[in-house]
């Protein structure tokens, strides 16, 4: 199985490495990390495995994957989404209590309107880590705190994973998803 580093995914001595994604091939076969990933997808619909369980993606689907969690997505090209690896040793006390808080739940769903704040913070963050000015180190770790915050406060509960069905029968759910994702 494929093992990544978050050495590899550093430009800064941080324990932390944010992306913007547009993934070249369709399918990310199963892999794991040895820290966390955040994935905040902006467009695109398909598909994202964690440990065996499959949930489809939209536009807003936000997933915290642990570290050593088996995971694998199939995606259209043209999906973009944002990739944040990172170690807790970057946050605080009240920042690891979100991070526990959102790997119970696995993620959730952004509603499109509020996912302009989400995607401030990581620009906000990519700039910082980039830029490497003078105290980007405590900018990073606040902004990493204020993003796991927002995310658990911005987002709802993921929908049921559909890990049975065969992939044939998924476009209706994702047609589904579409037309009713903002109601609440």
């Amino acid at each position: 199985m494929l093992r990544y580093e978050l050495r590899s995914h550093c430009p800064t001595p941080l324990p932390l490495g944010v992306t913007m994604e547009m993934p070249s091939r369709p399918k990310e076969p199963a892999h794991l990390h040895d820290c966390y990933e955040l994935m905040i997808f902006l467009q695109g619909e398909g598909w994202c495995a964690v440990n065996g369980r499959r949930f489809p993606v939209q536009r807003g689907s936000v997933f915290l994957i642990a570290p050593e969690a088996t995971h694998e997505y199939a995606l259209p090209l043209g999906t973009s989404f944002y990739n944040v690896m990172f170690l807790p040793e970057l946050l605080s006390e009240a920042g690891i209590r979100r991070l526990e808080m959102l790997t119970k739940r696995g993620g959730g769903i952004c509603p499109v309107h509020r996912l302009k704040l989400l995607e401030g913070l990581l620009e906000h963050l990519i700039r910082e880590l980039e830029g490497k000015n003078e105290g980007y180190e405590c900018i990073c770790s606040g902004l990493m705190m204020q993003l796991l915050a927002s995310v658990t406060r911005e987002s709802g509960e993921l929908p049921p994973d559909f890990s049975g069905m065969p992939e044939d029968e998924l476009s209706p759910v994702f047609a589904y998803i579409r037309e009713h994702y903002q109601q609440r």
